[in-house]
């Protein structure tokens, strides 16, 4: 008897003890492909623009309540499609509405 409760014993003790690592498997890490910072040129016109500089097309962007996010959302989309300068910003004005509805320019990939 004293034998098979030293058995159990050391049975239970095994069973007690037993520890479970669970397998993590790590995601590669990921770049992202989107900037982190952008910087945005302002040019009055496309002529000022340095040569070899690559017309992105124009944009546009609806008026926020302050100019200023205006112009900022404005610059960010010129970054959104992978650009770094803007040319000929223009507020969009329709008659008889007593403010603009949108701010609008050239962007532009500098060389």
């Amino acid at each position: 008897m004293r034998g098979f409760l030293l058995f159990a014993g050391v049975g239970l003790a095994v069973l007690g003890c037993r520890t479970h690592i669970p397998v993590v498997v790590q995601q590669p890490v990921q770049e992202e492909a989107k900037r982190t910072t952008c910087s945005v040129r302002d040019y009055t016109s496309a002529v000022s623009l340095p040569s070899g500089s690559r017309d992105l097309g124009k944009i546009e962007v609806p008026r926020q309540e302050e100019e200023e996010n205006t112009y900022t959302l404005l610059q960010q989309k010129v970054c959104d499609l992978g650009g770094d300068a803007l040319s000929g910003t223009r507020w969009e004005v329709e008659m008889g509405q007593p403010h603009p509805r949108a701010l609008s320019g050239n962007a532009w990939k500098l060389p």
